[in-house]
C-alpha cells in the first residue's frame, strides 16, 4: 500500500509508526513524501516505480489518515494520545513536536499508535495505560501510562521550559524504556518508521552549531552518552549502529570512540526496505568486474568516487539522484556505497547490481560498517569490527 498523508498535524507521526509496525516481518505499508531524503527529491516516486516494475507490486493509494488506521487495525493495539501544540528545537530552524514523537517511541515498543488528545478523527481505542513487554531480554513487562498529556507527568511541569520539559521525558525514557528497546540500535533525531519498526530507543538532541563541539551542551551529550553506555553493556565487544544526524558532525568521533558506527538516515520507508524479499541466493555480480585482459601497468591510477557514500540518504536516494541519469555508463565511475545499508537493505542493493553498467563499479567507504572512525573504537570492538568489515566485503 501507498500512504500519502494529508495535512492533519497527526498525519506524520501516525503513518510512521502505523509503517513501522506493519512492515515488521512483511512490506505492506510503503510512505510517498511523508519524510523524503533532502539528496534527491524523487526518492519515494523513484523506488515506487522500481518496486511495482520489478518487485511486482500492485499499490493501493490512501490519502486519508483515519482510513489508513482502519485499513490495519488489526495490527494496531490502540493509541498513545499527546499534546500536539508542544514544540522544542535544539538549533534555529529545527522545530518538532516532542511529546508526539515520545508517544511514537512508546507506540512502537506497544504497537499503538500517536493520536493527539481530543483528536476525533481517528476512530481507535485510547486506553489509559499500555504495557511494555522486553522484546530483547529477560525483564518483566511494566505498565506506563498511554496519555502522555496528562498534567501529573513530571514533563507537563508549565513552570518548565520547553527544553527541560523534553529533557525530563527523556529522563523518564531513559530509566522506564531504554531497558526495553534494541540494544544494537538506537535513533538520533526525529523518529522514523526504521525506528519503529527496530523497537530502537530514540531521542532528539543536538548542538547549536554544525562544527563546534562545544555546541552541544554536556546535559544533552550526557543523556546520549547513558543510551551509548546501555549499548556497550548489553553487547559488549560488538559494534552498534546508530541512526538519524549527529550534531556537530565532527561528534561522530565520539560515538565511534564508545563502539559504535553511524548511518546518516533522515528519510522514510527503511522499514519496507528491510523487509522486501529477494532470491536468498542472489550473487552480487559486478558487470565492472566480469570484462577480460585486465592488466595493472605501472603507472598511477585515479579513481573518482562519485559520491559520501557512508551517507545512507545519498545510497537511499541513488546517489543524490545521479544513478537515475541517462548519462550514467558513459565513463567508468566508482559508487561510494554503505555495505551496513545494502546488508540491512537487501533489494536496494540487488537493485544497484542489476541496474548498474560495466562503467560502474562499487566502492565502500572508509569503513564498510558506516560513518565510523576505527582508529578510535575501543580495542575491545576492534575483533568485532574487522570481522564484519571482511564479511561485508567479501560477500
Amino acid at each position: 500500500d501507498v500512504a500519502v498523508t494529508g495535512v492533519q498535524t497527526c498525519a506524520l507521526p501516525i503513518s510512521l509508526t502505523v509503517a513501522g509496525i506493519v512492515n515488521r516481518d512483511a512490506p505492506r505499508l510503503y510512505l510517498r513524501n511523508v519524510y523524503e531524503t533532502w539528496s534527491y527529491a524523487q526518492t519515494d516516486e523513484t523506488w515506487e516505480e522500481i518496486y511495482t516494475k520489478e518487485g511486482m507490486v500492485s499499490f493501493t493509494v490512501i490519502s486519508d489518515i483515519n482510513q489508513l488506521v482502519q485499513t490495519f487495525n488489526t495490527f494496531i493495539k490502540g493509541a498513545i494520545t499527546y499534546d500536539a501544540s508542544l514544540t522544542y528545537g535544539n538549533f534555529t530552524g529545527q522545530s518538532f513536536r516532542w511529546q508526539g514523537e515520545a508517544a511514537a517511541l512508546l507506540g512502537g515498543l506497544t504497537d499503538c499508535i500517536p493520536v493527539p488528545v481530543g483528536n476525533t478523527y481517528i476512530t481507535i481505542n485510547k486506553p489509559t495505560t499500555v504495557e511494555v513487554p522486553d522484546f530483547f531480554g529477560t525483564q518483566a513487562a511494566i505498565q506506563v501510562s498511554a496519555q502522555l498529556a496528562q498534567s501529573s507527568h513530571p514533563w507537563n511541569n508549565t513552570a518548565l521550559t520547553a527544553e527541560r520539559r523534553y529533557l525530563a521525558w527523556i529522563d523518564w525514557a531513559l530509566a522506564n524504556l531504554l531497558p526495553r528497546t534494541n540494544p544494537s540500535k538506537f535513533y538520533l533525531r526525529e523518529i522514523t518508521d526504521w525506528a519503529i519498526q527496530q523497537r530502537m530507543f530514540q531521542l532528539n538532541l543536538a548542538g547549536t552549531e554544525d562544527l563546534r563541539f562545544s555546541s552541544l551542551p554536556d546535559v544533552k551529550a550526557e543523556k546520549i552518552e547513558q543510551v551509548m553506555n546501555y549499548m556497550r553493556s548489553k553487547r559488549p565487544g560488538e559494534i552498534f549502529h546508530v541512526y538519524g544526524w549527529m550534531r556537530p558532525e565532527p561528534l561522530v568521533q565520539w560515538i565511534s570512540a564508545y563502539g559504535g558506527s553511524f548511518h546518516e538516515t533522515l528519510l522514510s520507508n527503511l522499514s519496507w526496505h528491510k523487509v522486501f524479499p529477494i532470491n536468498p541466493n542472489l550473487t552480487f555480480t559486478r558487470p565492472s568486474s566480469n570484462g577480460t585482459g585486465w592488466k595493472l601497468e605501472n603507472k598511477h591510477y585515479v579513481l573518482f568516487i562519485a559520491s559520501e557514500g557512508d551517507a545512507g540518504n545519498w545510497v537511499v536516494g541513488f546517489q543524490g539522484g545521479a544513478w537515475q541519469s541517462p548519462y550514467r555508463g558513459q565513463v567508468p565511475m566508482g559508487w561510494g556505497v554503505n555495505l551496513h545499508m545494502f546488508d540491512e537493505f537487501p533489494f536496494m542493493a540487488h537493485y544497484y547490481y542489476s541496474s548498474a553498467t560495466a562503467n560502474d563499479g562499487f566502492i565502500s567507504v572508509a569503513t564498510p560498517l558506516g560513518y565510523a572512525y576505527p582508529d578510535v573504537f575501543p580495542s575491545s570492538h576492534l575483533n568485532n569490527a574487522i570481522s564484519e568489515t571482511k564479511e561485508l566485503m567479501q560477500r
